[in-house]
């Protein structure tokens, strides 16, 4: 499983080879040299989306589902499988059955 400091590694590595790499090349070589590293870094970024939203939204949903009715574990599953936020069922006492979790990253230092 990716962490954030597996990907930050991996970031700053691809960093290195990317300003190494870029005063020995010509400029059409360059940009498919940035391009190819773009793309990496979505894949893995990609990568880890996927890997931490699916264990946390498993865990809010073992927790949650025995608390709300089907339609709304329903309305979840499909949702989560849709977009990148994650939903948690609920049982509240103000019509909130179902609540946006959006993921928080901490600000990198440098």
């Amino acid at each position: 499983m990716w962490n954030r400091a597996d990907f930050n590694l991996q970031l700053r590595i691809l960093f290195v080879i990317f300003v190494g790499s870029q005063k020995e090349m010509s400029s059409t070589k360059q940009e498919d040299n940035n391009r190819k590293l773009l793309e990496e870094l979505n894949r893995t970024r990609q990568l880890m989306m996927k890997n931490t939203g699916a264990s946390g939204r498993q865990l809010a949903l073992e927790s949650n589902i025995s608390r709300c009715d089907p339609r709304t574990v329903q309305l979840v599953n499909n949702l989560d499988s849709q977009t990148p936020i994650t939903f948690i069922p609920t049982n509240s006492q103000h019509n909130n059955t179902i609540l946006p979790v959006f993921p928080r990253f901490p600000p990198t230092t440098s």
